[in-house]
């Protein structure tokens, strides 16, 4: 968490910062009126994709949401999460940000995640700040060994030219667009 507020907090002027992770840092909502690249595919339907960390009771609270609002905001934050570690002890992280001399024209872009298998665009839940989350399907997807149409935008197989998952983002920093 240390390394992660100092990269932020140290990043060079001009910079838009994606952080790219193996999950959503927490639970993701639908954009509003954008459902075209959200998968609804599969049962049961859902406008959302929860964090399992999160919905597992492992880490509490949102730290990743708070330091990336405080960070677009140009803000401070103190606070602390605790985390379940794997033989199911607990410790209780302390955590402080400080984000008031960010360079010139650095800027959040989004999140890069994939660990639900699914396709979805949304942003991060119970935050101050938009925060942009994409989520990519990737290969082997939940439903493909079952003959369900996988969660992702095309059925994926287990052989074959399109059984990985490819997305290209397009980031235009002027028009705060994301293309995928």
């Amino acid at each position: 968490m240390e390394w992660f507020i100092a990269t932020l907090a140290s990043a060079p002027a001009g910079y838009g910062i994606i952080v790219i992770m193996h999950q959503a840092p927490h639970p993701i909502s639908a954009i509003t009126g954008k459902t075209d690249f959200n998968d609804t595919t599969m049962e049961p339907q859902t406008n959302a994709i929860d964090s399992d960390y999160m919905s597992a009771g492992k880490i509490t609270g949102n730290p990743f949401g708070k330091i990336i609002d405080a960070f677009i905001g140009g803000g401070t934050v103190s606070d602390s999460y605790t985390q379940k570690n794997t033989s199911e002890t607990s410790e209780t992280i302390s955590y402080s940000a400080d984000f008031t001399n960010l360079a010139e024209g650095v800027e959040f872009i989004a999140y890069i995640n994939g660990h639900t298998h699914r396709d979805f665009v949304g942003y991060v839940s119970d935050c101050q700040h938009n925060q942009l989350n994409l989520n990519v399907c990737s290969a082997n997807p939940i439903g493909q060994s079952t003959g369900y149409k996988s969660v992702s935008d095309i059925f994926r197989d287990s052989a074959g030219a399109n059984q990985d998952a490819f997305n290209v983002y397009t980031i235009n920093r002027t028009d705060k667009t994301v293309g995928v």
